[in-house]
């Protein structure tokens, strides 16, 4: 399919967007936030590595994967990331920064720091440090959890980069905007090529650093590009950005190329949550509202998924992805097959062996032993049976993670629907509920007024 005719680089206006005010009773939803989806999932250039569930040690596979096991080998990991020659992962124990491979990104990282955030570059690699004396890493809680002992946590985070410079004379990629408040702090950070940019929990987000030019074109400060919409997820590819905005549409900027990348399909509604949309070089994909990954760029790229044994899944849905530089991984949420649920299934240009998961992987397990979360602000899905062994390992329309492996279902907060109006029946109890989350509507029985079917 050859993409639509669009200018090579997609320009918009510089805005500044003001802060919104945070109301006090949603600061532990950020705390929540940033101690919740770790991506376990990382795609390189010729290799994946991804978190064992459970273990929390590493698994790679692929033929070009930094030979250094001396190095990450017996270390339990609470978020990973990789780059076409190294890697990046945050100890599960303390969230302490670990790099290994070749190259500044390795050299000069700051090993041992502190970060709730972590993201790989080309050239460089960022993640969002904090301060590890106000928390308790090993229960994922702050020490103080009072809404100004929230705000204290805040202000301590802050963009942190490391690696390679543009030039002796210019190291914007490194340096970072802190766009974050006391209210409205930073929640993700994310590197490309010779450019870094980070959000704030109500979608602000800032950029530094260039994009490259896409055939012949000059570069271009990302600042000036960035645009002032607030997004609710975005993504860093080689060269551009993806994101879903607050209005449920996809909108992408920076160094596009005639291939594509920032030309998303008209029609489709997105899932939009954290880790939904996955960029690489000159291609885009992300997640519709029902779990099925949309992909679009590079021409000569997606004739070459077609032409292997990895195309695009149609058959597959997922909740998450992860984007590499040629390939990309999707967490699966619920297939034909149920079982598969929770697994790992990669797809794209895969000539090193970085889409074939071996079937003895110990990623793709659903025999693993699993307990109930007992905070009443999360609702963990995930079945069980009277042996307290996951039948199914989901957790319905997300993942949920906790550092204190208090239900291991794999890093992301399910949705809770809130159920607003009893409607055909009394306040007694008969009767249906009216349920609502983000603007979808859905009817449940008088047995479930918590709308957690």
């Amino acid at each position: 399919m050859v993409p639509p005719t669009r200018s090579l680089l997609a320009v918009v206006a510089v805005a500044t967007l003001v802060a919104a005010p945070v109301r006090a009773q949603n600061l532990q939803d950020i705390v929540s936030e940033l101690f919740g989806d770790f991506p376990r999932v990382a795609p390189g250039f010729g290799f994946t590595s991804a978190i064992i569930p459970l273990e929390s040690t590493l698994f790679n596979w692929g033929n070009s994967y930094p030979n250094a096991e001396a190095v990450y080998g017996g270390v339990q990991f609470a978020a990973i990331d990789a780059s076409p020659n190294y890697q990046c992962g945050l100890r599960r124990d303390d969230m302490s920064l670990l790099c290994w491979g070749g190259g500044n990104e390795v050299s000069r990282a700051p090993t041992g720091d502190h970060f709730l955030r972590l993201s790989t570059g080309q050239g460089h690699a960022c993640g969002l440090a904090f301060d590890p004396t106000l928390v308790d890493v090993s229960t994922a809680t702050l020490v103080d959890n009072t809404d100004a002992g929230r705000r204290a946590f805040f202000a301590t985070i802050e963009p942190q980069c490391w690696g390679s410079a543009l030039s002796s004379t210019n190291d914007a990629n490194l340096q970072v905007p802190n766009i974050g408040t006391t209210d409205d702090p930073l929640v993700s950070i994310h590197a490309g090529r010779s450019y870094t940019c980070v959000r704030t929990f109500t979608g602000r987000i800032g950029c530094s650093g260039i994009f490259a030019g896409a055939l012949g074109e000059s570069e271009t400060e990302a600042s000036s590009v960035t645009p002032s919409t607030a997004f609710r997820t975005i993504s860093s590819g080689e060269s551009h950005v993806c994101g879903v905005n607050l209005a449920g549409g996809m909108e992408c900027f920076g160094g596009c190329s005639a291939s594509g990348e920032c030309v998303s399909p008209d029609g489709e509604t997105w899932m939009g949550d954290e880790g939904t949309v996955a960029s690489g070089r000159q291609y885009t994909c992300a997640l519709n509202s029902g779990g099925t990954p949309i992909c679009w760029g590079s021409d000569t790229l997606f004739q070459s998924w077609v032409a292997t044994s990895h195309p695009t899944p149609t058959n597959v849905t997922f909740s998450e992805l992860h984007g590499g530089r040629f390939h990309l991984c999707g967490v699966i949420q619920s297939p034909t097959d149920a079982s598969l649920a929770g697994n790992v299934q990669c797809w794209g240009q895969c000539a090193f062996g970085e889409c074939d998961l071996p079937e003895d992987n110990p990623i793709n397990t659903n025999g693993v032993k699993c307990t109930r979360r007992a905070a009443t602000t999360r609702n963990c899905l995930r079945t069980t049976s009277e042996s307290d062994v996951c039948e199914l390992r989901t957790c319905g329309n997300g993942f949920i993670w906790s550092l204190d492996g208090g239900c291991d279902c794999d890093m992301r907060e399910a949705p809770r629907y809130v159920a607003t109006t009893q409607i055909n029946g009394t306040t007694g109890g008969t009767g249906f509920y009216n349920c609502v989350l983000d603007g979808r509507r859905f009817i449940v029985t008088p047995q479930d007024p918590n709308c957690t079917a």
